[in-house]
């Protein structure tokens, strides 16, 4: 919550994400009078400022924007289905389209592309699914992630009015992950790390705590990286020099201190620092837990059904010194690319957990390259 002191903050932020919403509105030629002002707001809330500034805007004639990690991730217009509809007072129902199906999505590619993305970052160049018109002459096309296995969690979904051409809601959840940089305005950077300092006051572990490469917790960890490298045959160099770590981290993600080593090969490893052991590895650019992933980066060909994945899972476990036979007897959760078109992606995602009173246990998660015949990441928890 902001402070009566950071008012004045509050309208130069406002002013700074108002003129992001006018860019927004003048690429999509909205019926609106660019650039917007202040008298035209109704309603104005910052969510949050850390780790990014989260703002929403609301219009006297109840157009509205939501600002996130430097982009408008949220426009909805009166005329929407999600705010018109059974308001038959405002005389929409029964409007008759002008434009058709394949127009409207074309115009929906269009718009995104004016606003500066890419239609393969937001997979809009894949067949969307479509809500066709029923009373309103709205189309609404969404475009789902496609690593988020059978979840459908939408990448972008946009409604356009086919009666006047015109786009009257967008949603991009996935444009949050594709972090701009902050809005350069006066006070945001002070209200941010005040912001900063109270999640951190409720959640200590919130941030990662980088370590050098020359670390003495590093440097203990890269024999067993060796090791592990050399146990499932990775395909990269095995060599316990300090030279060929990028990164190293300490997250508190899972309640526990986790040590990541990333290489500069691109291959990361996860040790858990109080057992003193690796616990997995993925090579950089896994499919499932990749965010953005390009699709063109993991066309293939499917050289491999889930029985074979799954003896090399079972194989990888066993080679680690890990008995998870009793787990294995278990079906495990499957998870493969969620994709509307002509490509193919020859990823599995494979999850068998054993949880006892809302705790996990034991566990195995791994991906597999179907073209490759090769684990692209692996983890093991056995508590």
């Amino acid at each position: 919550m902001i402070r009566r002191s950071d008012m004045n903050v509050t309208n130069l932020i406002l002013v700074t994400v108002l003129s992001h919403c006018s860019d927004f509105a003048s690429k999509l030629n909205l019926p609106l009078n660019v650039p917007l002002s202040t008298n035209e707001v109704k309603a104005f809330r910052i969510l949050n400022t850390y780790p990014s500034l989260k703002a929403t805007i609301v219009l006297t004639n109840n157009y509205s924007f939501h600002f996130s990690s430097g982009h408008v991730t949220v426009f909805t217009g009166p005329l929407s289905l999600q705010v018109d509809f059974g308001r038959f007072d405002r005389n929409q129902w029964g409007r008759k389209a002008t434009v058709s199906r394949e127009k409207a999505l074309a115009f929906a590619r269009e718009s995104v592309q004016k606003l500066g993305y890419s239609l393969e970052d937001l997979y809009m160049d894949l067949d969307p699914t479509v809500q066709e018109p029923f009373g309103y002459p709205n189309y609404t096309f969404t475009w789902n992630v496609p690593n988020s296995g059978d979840s459908y969690s939408r990448a972008i979904e946009i409604e356009v009015d086919c009666a006047n051409k015109r786009i009257v809601r967008l949603e991009a959840p996935l444009l949050i992950l594709i972090h701009e940089a902050e809005p350069d305005s006066p006070g945001l950077k002070e209200l941010a790390e005040e912001d900063r300092r109270r999640q951190l006051q409720r959640i200590p572990g919130l941030e990662n705590t980088e370590l050098k490469k020359d670390d003495e917790r590093v440097l203990a960890v890269l024999p067993k990286i060796k090791a592990f490298i050399q146990t499932l045959e990775l395909p990269i160099p095995a060599s316990d020099s300090p030279g060929q770590v990028s990164r190293a981290q300490i997250s508190y993600a899972t309640g526990l201190p986790r040590l990541s080593i990333q290489l500069t090969n691109g291959y990361r490893f996860s040790c858990d620092m109080e057992k003193g052991r690796v616990e997995g590895f993925d090579d950089g650019k896994p499919f499932f837990s990749g965010w953005p992933v390009h699709l063109r980066n993991y066309v293939g060909k499917w050289k491999m059904n889930e029985k074979q994945a799954i003896v090399l899972i079972q194989r990888a476990t066993k080679e680690l010194g890990y008995n998870m036979d009793e787990l294995f007897k278990l079906e495990p959760e499957i998870e493969k690319p969620n994709i509307r078109g002509g490509l193919i992606v020859p990823r599995i995602h494979f999850t068998w957990e054993r949880v006892v009173n809302g705790v996990l246990e034991k566990g195995v998660f791994a991906e597999v390259d179907a073209d490759g015949g090769r684990l692209a990441a692996f983890s093991v928890a056995d508590y």
